[in-house]
């Protein structure tokens, strides 16, 4: 029996409320950095020492210069505590910064727990709309949107491709939740010590900062890899919250 209930575990983790991922302002296309091909990567997915389920992140590239990308993000749950199977869509551009997002759509199952959300980035009226796909009386004001506010999603992957650079000092991220906007403190990243054999791994640590200017409670620990295109890859994503400690670990 499905039995655990644990209020938008992966949600928490992944960031469709507040999340791993942050944004870097990198100005260009992604093909600057490579992520030219397609590319899928599995993690899987824990809690404290429990395995849970796992995670898949595939990535389309535009097929042409200006032209939409695609990700597509599954949740799916590999053990009787709990009752998972959710999907997250996204498209966005590489101009006039790269992951630039459009629509992002989160389609969840979490036990008890629905949602079927989509949010718009609309570029030519500068703003973010929200829409309950299940509750037409959920309703919240469009935001004022500058171009520079991510998705959750599309935040991870400029994370990516912006290198060690946009890493080196500390900074404030906005950032759009599933339904209102958010701020992450992105700390500076610290050094792994690594064998000569292994490719240079990072940590950033992520807080959310609230508006009266206060820390949360929850914390993101990021390890990165950087590969020799000098792209970054998560390899594991440590979420602590109430709920206790979630880990996500590239397979």
């Amino acid at each position: 029996m499905k039995k655990l209930a644990l209020g938008g575990m992966l949600a928490t983790l992944l960031g469709t409320g507040v999340g791993m991922a942050a944004g870097m302002g990198v100005a260009g296309h992604a093909s600057a950095w490579g992520l030219t091909q397609p590319e899928t990567l599995n993690y899987r997915v824990s809690w404290g020492p429990l395995n849970m389920g796992k995670a898949s992140f595939n990535y389309s590239p535009p097929p042409k210069v200006g032209e939409a990308y695609g990700i597509t993000v599954t949740l799916n749950d590999s053990s009787s505590l709990i009752n998972l199977n959710s999907r997250y869509t996204i498209t966005g551009r590489h101009t006039p910064q790269a992951f630039t997002s459009a629509r992002y759509h989160a389609l969840q199952t979490e036990n008890d727990y629905r949602a079927d959300k989509t949010i718009v980035f609309d570029t030519a009226k500068k703003q973010i709309t929200y829409t309950n796909n299940r509750d037409a009386t959920d309703k919240t004001n469009p935001i004022k949107w500058a171009g520079a506010m991510r998705d959750v999603f599309s935040q991870l992957y400029a994370l990516r491709v912006g290198g060690l650079g946009a890493l080196q000092h500390g900074q404030q991220l906005p950032v759009m939740g599933t339904k209102h906007p958010f701020t992450l403190l992105q700390m500076a990243p610290i050094k792994m010590a690594a064998s000569k054999n292994e490719r240079p791994r990072y940590k950033v640590t992520l807080k959310s900062k609230k508006e009266d200017g206060s820390l949360g409670k929850e914390t993101w620990v990021i390890t990165l890899r950087e590969e020799t295109d000098a792209s970054l890859t998560p390899v594991t994503v440590q979420a602590q919250t109430k709920f206790g400690t979630f880990t996500a670990t590239l397979k």
